[in-house]
């Protein structure tokens, strides 16, 4: 997707830290998960990266037995937001209750996290009737003609929104119930991962090492206007969240919780057994 939190992989592809791997990486985009969980199935895609709701709800329903091979991105405060516009009547997280929300897919990281969020304040989310879906790119131009009162926004979609139409924050999903929420890795199939284990390997090195990388401001500025539509001025501006070098499952867990409380999981996924070592 052309948003910052898969930068990583991008990276990896324009430094050539995949061919110097020897890797050749041929990138498709996906929408989210919907997509993403049966082209890896059924193997048009050898990896992929999506969030972890998708990952830990693919592998609870048996729809296949995937492999976490690396981190991607994880929250801080302004990274993930319920974004409202300049002159909506909503002011306080509760004013939410009863709205339309644009996500960018239901059942999945957007919805779980509103959900989550609203529900201390006597927020109650119904996914069919609150929830619309919205690709990011139009969720600033939903915002402004009214079709939604709230969209659940990533960056760089906060700051253009901010900018373009004075859209404000509601809620900062970067604090509170979901402060500690990890956002997106790559999975590969178990099948994949067992038999390209050197394949896996060395897309994991190329990664971690991209990762590292991005923790600088200049090579975050180099990158990400080749693959998203945001000018170099303006990546310098944005609120950026973690880029991991490493998978810890300690990191993962809050992810189960929130999925078990929430109705998407029945019980919690084995994260260690889905982990592929370094």
């Amino acid at each position: 997707m052309p948003i910052v939190d898969d930068a990583g992989v991008q990276l990896a592809i324009d430094r050539g830290l995949f061919k110097a791997e020897g890797l050749t990486v041929k990138t498709r985009m996906v929408k989210g998960g919907a997509e993403a969980v049966p082209a890896l199935k059924g193997g048009a895609l050898d990896l992929s990266f999506g969030g972890y709701t998708t990952w830990f709800a693919a592998q609870s329903q048996r729809v296949m037995d995937l492999k976490l091979v690396a981190d991607s991105y994880r929250m801080r405060p302004g990274v993930l937001v319920l974004a409202v516009p300049k002159n909506s009547p909503v002011k306080r997280p509760k004013d939410l209750a009863g709205r339309k929300i644009a996500v960018n897919v239901k059942h999945n990281l957007a919805s779980l996290l509103t959900r989550t969020a609203l529900a201390p304040h006597g927020v109650k989310v119904d996914e069919e009737k609150n929830t619309v879906e919205v690709p990011y790119p139009q969720m600033e131009a939903a915002l402004k003609n009214g079709s939604v009162d709230a969209a659940f926004m990533p960056e760089p979609f906060i700051s253009q929104a901010a900018k373009n139409i004075g859209a404000r924050t509601v809620v900062d999903l970067g604090k509170g119930p979901t402060a500690t929420a990890p956002i997106a890795g790559y999975a590969a199939t178990a099948d994949f991962a067992t038999k390209h284990p050197k394949t896996v390997a060395a897309f994991q090195r190329a990664v971690n090492k991209a990762q590292k990388l991005l923790a600088d401001e200049a090579v975050r500025k180099d990158i990400i206007p080749k693959y998203t539509e945001i000018p170099a001025p303006m990546v310098a501006k944005l609120t950026y969240g973690v880029f991991p070098t490493d998978l810890d499952p300690a990191r993962l867990k809050p992810m189960n919780d929130m999925m078990i409380e929430q109705g998407y999981l029945k019980q919690p996924v084995d994260i260690d057994s889905m982990l592929v070592g370094p």
